[in-house]
C-alpha cells in the first residue's frame, strides 16, 4: 500500500539531497514508490493546499523554537487517523534544551487529540552548525472525529439473593396496645330527658324542654 508524506519547513532553502536521506532514516516506510511532498517558507501559508486525511507522515523543520506551535491544525488536520507527526525543533548553544523547555509544545498536541506524544532520539533532517536539534513524534488516532462505535452491555445474571428465616417470631398485634388501650370507654351521663319515656323534663334540665312546659302552663 502506498504512503505519502510531507516534509515542511520555514526555511527558504533545503538542501534537497540530505534532507531526502535524513528523511529516509526517520521515515522507514516510505520507498521511491510513495508520494512524497516538499514544502517550503510554509510560515507564509494560512492554509496548507492539501486535502484533508491524505498524508501518512508530516515532519516538520523549524526553524526557531519560537515557532514551534505554528501550523499544527494544519498538520493535524492533513494527517490520516493514525498517521504520524514529526516536529524538529532547534535549540542554540546557549538555550536550555532539557525536557520541560519541550512541555509546553507536548501539552498542545495532547490537547489537540494526539497521542503518545514525546520526544525521540532521531538524526536531525536539516543539521546546522551550533545548533541542537530536538524531536517530537505524535500519533494521530486511528479513529476520526465523530465516529461512533457500539458498546457491548455485561447482563448479570446472579442477582442477590434475599434469604427469610423461617424462624422469626411474628409480632403480635395485641402486644403493641397499651394499658389504657385495652379499658372500656365511658360514656358520658346523660339527663332524664333524653331517656325518660314519660317526656316529662327532669330537674336538672338542659334541653329546654322544663322551659317550654312553664310557657305552654302560661
Amino acid at each position: 500500500m502506498s504512503k505519502s508524506a510531507l516534509l515542511i519547513s520555514n526555511h527558504a532553502v533545503l538542501p534537497i539531497n540530505t534532507t531526502l536521506a535524513a528523511f529516509s532514516d526517520i521515515a522507514t516506510v516510505m520507498t521511491n514508490e510513495n508520494n512524497f511532498l516538499v514544502m517550503t517558507q510554509a510560515s507564509l501559508l494560512e492554509k496548507l493546499p492539501i486535502e484533508s486525511l491524505t498524508l501518512d507522515i508530516v515532519v516538520s523543520i523549524l526553524k526557531s523554537f519560537a515557532s514551534s506551535e505554528e501550523g499544527l491544525d494544519e498538520y493535524i488536520r492533513v494527517l490520516k487517523p493514525g498517521g504520524i507527526l514529526l516536529i524538529q525543533i532547534p535549540f542554540s548553544s546557549s538555550e536550555d534544551t532539557n525536557t520541560s523547555s519541550i512541555i509546553p509544545l507536548e501539552r498542545k498536541l495532547s490537547l489537540s487529540g494526539l497521542l503518545d506524544v514525546g520526544s525521540v532520539d532521531v538524526k536531525p533532517i536539516f543539521p546546522r552548525e551550533g545548533i541542537k536539534i530536538v524531536t517530537v513524534k505524535a500519533k494521530k488516532a486511528s479513529w476520526a472525529i465523530g465516529s461512533s462505535f457500539s458498546i457491548k452491555k455485561t447482563i448479570t445474571t446472579n442477582l442477590a439473593k434475599i434469604e427469610v428465616d423461617d424462624d422469626l417470631d411474628l409480632i403480635d398485634e395485641d402486644t403493641l396496645l397499651m394499658e389504657e388501650d385495652l379499658k372500656k370507654p365511658q360514656l358520658p351521663l346523660v339527663g332524664d330527658c333524653e331517656i325518660s319515656t314519660t317526656r316529662k323534663a327532669c330537674k336538672n334540665c338542659s334541653c329546654g324542654r322544663l322551659k317550654l312546659k312553664k310557657n305552654h302552663q302560661s
